[in-house]
């Protein structure tokens, strides 16, 4: 499940916003970004099946006259109806990563489960007995010939170590951070630069320092902006426009409001 989703710092500046504050005031804006979360945490395509105008301003947590919300963002441009269900508006370009959440996480456990699936040991069927028949008793009395020694046995190959599986930390065992992490690997991967046992170990132990939340916030910050190394958090910028991260903390606070 997502965990933040984005907003532009332009966001109070355009005009469908402006039009919400005149005609709803911050209750209106509010909402829209409780209404933001919900979906990203809920429906991260950002269509909203089986989702009527009522739970709508449910989840939105809108206190004003009923239907009055979902009319007025219906409206402005922030939803859309089509053949009767509801969506956000060009929820995929403003919000990617939280659109493509379901399929990093299908990703991701495949990847754990292949990384953790043990084959079963075979058993060698035992080997045809290549023992010569006994001689038969000679009639002559000449002693007979002693026996060679026997040849040593060459000594087997001592086997290979086997890799040991990568253990995390333990504040970042969550299913969460691991798909995330795997996200991170792949994303490596795809820039030619594979993390290696030892650096996976290094980063691993940097990150526990912060935590998960920060942890995950990091990762993503570093593939968002193209990075190969993993930093601490900055405001970012896509496509020409300073961005900033709405983590949970900071939603709990616009809550609070």
């Amino acid at each position: 499940m997502n965990r933040d989703f984005r907003v532009s710092v332009d966001f109070q500046n355009n005009i469908k916003t402006k039009k919400l504050h005149y005609e709803l005031g911050n209750d209106g804006l509010i909402s829209l970004i409780f209404l933001w979360g919900r979906v990203a945490a809920e429906r991260p395509r950002g269509v909203l099946t089986g989702w009527s105008e009522a739970d709508i301003e449910i989840g939105a947590s809108w206190k004003g006259e009923k239907g009055k919300f979902v009319e007025k963002i219906l409206e402005l441009g922030f939803l859309e109806k089509v053949k009767g269900i509801f969506k956000i508006h060009q929820w995929k370009d403003h919000n990617g990563f939280a659109f493509h959440a379901e399929e990093r996480t299908r990703k991701a456990k495949t990847a754990a489960s292949a990384r953790w699936k043990r084959d079963p040991k075979v058993c060698s069927e035992h080997a045809p007995s290549n023992a010569p028949g006994m001689l038969p008793h000679s009639s002559s009395n000449a002693p007979s010939p002693s026996p060679k020694p026997s040849p040593k046995p060459s000594p087997k190959p001592l086997p290979k170590p086997k890799p040991s599986a990568l253990v995390f930390p333990e504040n970042l065992s969550s299913l969460e951070f691991q798909t995330t992490w795997e996200d991170w690997k792949q994303y490596r991967k795809e820039k030619r630069a594979t993390l290696t046992p030892s650096t996976e170990k290094s980063q691993l132990k940097k990150l526990a320092t912060y935590g998960p939340s920060v942890a995950i916030a990091m990762i993503r910050q570093s593939i968002d902006q193209g990075y190969t190394g993993l930093f601490d958090i900055k405001q970012d910028y896509s496509n020409g426009k300073k961005q900033q991260v709405l983590t949970p903390e900071i939603f709990e606070e616009l809550s609070k409001i």
